[in-house]
């Protein structure tokens, strides 16, 4: 049986935890704000099994949202994701047109044949760029490891102006939609 004393510092425990976490989340937060992204996709795989049913220029787009995938991620359980990113953009596209959308795979060595079979079958309509070479993460190496950073919107300077996914929080998704519409 626990003491008093030990029971009052599993909340005190937690709480530290807790901020600290959330100091280094609002610190990354703060160093990606802005910062412009090197989006560079011409060495990379395009992937794109059915024919993009979003055609457009990409230069008359506002901005680009960039979801990033990278080895350290369940190569699967993203690629099952984009059904959902599906039904995200079809809602995007609606709602306004001048978003351009950069979906990344970046597996490792061993997984590139898998990611470029499950991309193929998936039928997703947006173009899906595989970097094999990994060039996303060179171009941009102040980038955080952890995935939580990995999904933002770029205004057309490139810059960043909302970090989040806004499929797993509803306020990144309000805060997506409120941007795109003004």
């Amino acid at each position: 049986m626990m003491s008093s004393n030990k029971l009052f510092l599993i909340p005190v425990l937690c709480t530290l935890v807790f901020t600290a976490c959330h100091g280094k989340l609002t610190k990354n937060v703060n160093m990606m704000m802005h910062k412009t992204v090197q989006l560079d996709t011409i060495d990379m795989e395009v992937i794109n099994p059915r024919r993009n049913i979003y055609l457009s220029n990409d230069s008359d787009k506002a901005f680009t949202l960039i979801i990033y995938n990278d080895e350290s991620e369940c190569l699967s359980c993203n690629v099952k994701k984009l059904n959902e990113w599906h039904r995200f953009l079809t809602q995007v596209y609606s709602t306004y047109n001048g978003v351009r959308v950069c979906y990344i795979f970046s597996p490792d060595d061993e997984d590139m044949d898998e990611t470029r079979v499950l991309l193929q079958t998936q039928g997703f309509g947006h173009p899906v760029f595989v970097d094999s070479a990994h060039v996303f993460e060179k171009a941009n190496p102040w980038l955080p490891k952890e995935s939580i950073f990995h999904t933002f919107l770029l205004n057309n300077s490139n810059k960043i102006i909302l970090i989040g996914n806004p499929l797993q929080n509803q306020k990144i998704n309000q805060m997506f939609f409120d941007i795109i519409s003004k």
